[in-house]
């Protein structure tokens, strides 16, 4: 059996959280923001340990980024596993050399709690910190402790939401895929920290396929029965390379998740593409879907779509298409989370249009996901653009 040291268990923490690059945490400062005004206090902190450095994930006052372990009050709760405080740390000789108490103002009082997981590993500290010398009382150290396992609480979820998060990226592809004069790439922006998007394409020989999903609904339930999706639709993508025919491939995939589609009351739209990249016959099933366009390199635009209902929603025979795809042409498909991102809905044929014509398909996906950042669709958002290059 493998032993994991106390500093890798930290570090896990530190790069689950994506610190410190992913900046604060809003649950965490606005625990923080309490502490200040309740004990009228000038800073509090959440903060989060490595092997060398502290980081503050939420926060409220004048604050660092980080910090060197060895520059904190934050390091003697590693030391202790217990909570820590000093009245007046300018008297005190844990603290007295540190920088924050040589400084002008100088940190005197501080009050610090431990944070760990799981396994007893201290992970961090919510602390307090005053410029005068203080005393809690009884019922101040109570009242501290609740916000310190709220703070708790709250840090080991966004951790666990980052574990889930890096599980279901991990089942999609991570780089763009390019097969002869053929190229697909995809990208997924969760609307939360784990969603009901799915996305997935390879190559088998000759033949190219490709698929998104979109599982009704986000966040943890919606993810759970995607994992399942991913599972269903993955599983018989052999069939599909092989040359199946695309409306029974989706009538299988059906099949499988009826129990889980029955007990949820879910359903799932899908569109999934197979290409012959020496016939270049590009064939089709939308179960639902209706958010696919053909962008041709003559400058005409077509909406790629179908009549069939979403899985689990009305079982029935699917239907296959096709379509010629020239040299030059892409084929554009979206989940809906785009069309929280553009003007009128209802016109998002051109506007997704606009952002991908001028554009390689990297930077097309890049400047939609951007639009994701800053204004945060209501559902996930997913692109996957498929070229056949001139």
């Amino acid at each position: 059996m493998t032993i994991v040291s106390a500093d890798e268990r930290r570090q896990r923490v530190v790069d689950i959280l994506g610190l410190p690059e992913r900046g604060s945490l809003p649950v965490l400062d606005r625990i923080a923001r309490i502490a200040r005004r309740m004990f009228d206090v000038p800073s509090s902190a959440v903060t989060v340990f490595d092997a060398d450095r502290v980081f503050i994930p939420g926060g409220s006052g004048d604050l660092p980024e980080s910090i060197p372990r060895e520059h904190t009050f934050c390091q003697h709760v590693l030391d202790t596993s217990g909570p820590v405080t000093t009245s007046d740390a300018t008297c005190d000789p844990r603290f007295r050399d540190l920088p924050a108490v040589r400084a002008d103002p100088a940190i005197r009082f501080y009050l610090g709690y431990p944070l760990t997981e799981p396994g007893g590993t201290v992970i961090g500290a919510f602390c307090v910190f005053d410029t005068r010398t203080r005393e809690f009382d009884a019922a101040q150290v109570a009242e501290f402790s609740d916000l310190a396992a709220w703070a708790q609480r709250e840090l080991l979820a966004e951790a666990e939401s980052g574990r889930a998060r890096a599980a279901q990226t991990a089942l999609l592809p991570d780089r763009p895929l390019r097969i002869g004069d053929w190229s697909v790439t995809g990208r997924c922006a969760a609307a939360l920290n784990v969603g009901g998007d799915y996305f997935d394409y390879g190559a088998d020989g000759h033949v190219l396929h490709a698929g998104l999903a979109d599982v009704m609904g986000k966040g943890t339930a919606a993810a759970l029965l995607g994992s399942s999706v991913h599972g269903a639709l993955r599983g018989a993508i052999q069939s599909v390379t092989e040359g199946m025919d695309l409306g029974r491939y989706l009538q299988r995939a059906e099949t499988q998740l009826a129990d889980e589609l029955d007990r949820s009351g879910a359903f799932v739209t899908v569109f999934q593409l197979s290409a012959d990249t020496r016939t270049h016959r590009l064939r089709y099933a939308d179960a639902g879907f209706g958010l696919a366009l053909l962008l041709r390199a003559t400058g005409e635009r077509e909406r790629l779509t179908g009549d069939d209902p979403p899985l689990g929603l009305r079982r029935r025979e699917r239907r296959e298409h096709q379509v010629e795809f020239l040299p030059g042409d892409r084929l554009v498909c979206v989940s809906d989370g785009v069309l929280d991102l553009v003007e009128n809905p209802v016109r998002w044929p051109e506007a997704v249009e606009s952002l991908v014509r001028p554009s390689t398909d990297a930077e097309a996906i890049d400047t939609i996901l951007d639009l994701a950042t800053e204004r945060p669709p209501l559902d996930d958002v997913t692109v996957i653009i498929v070229q056949r290059h001139p």
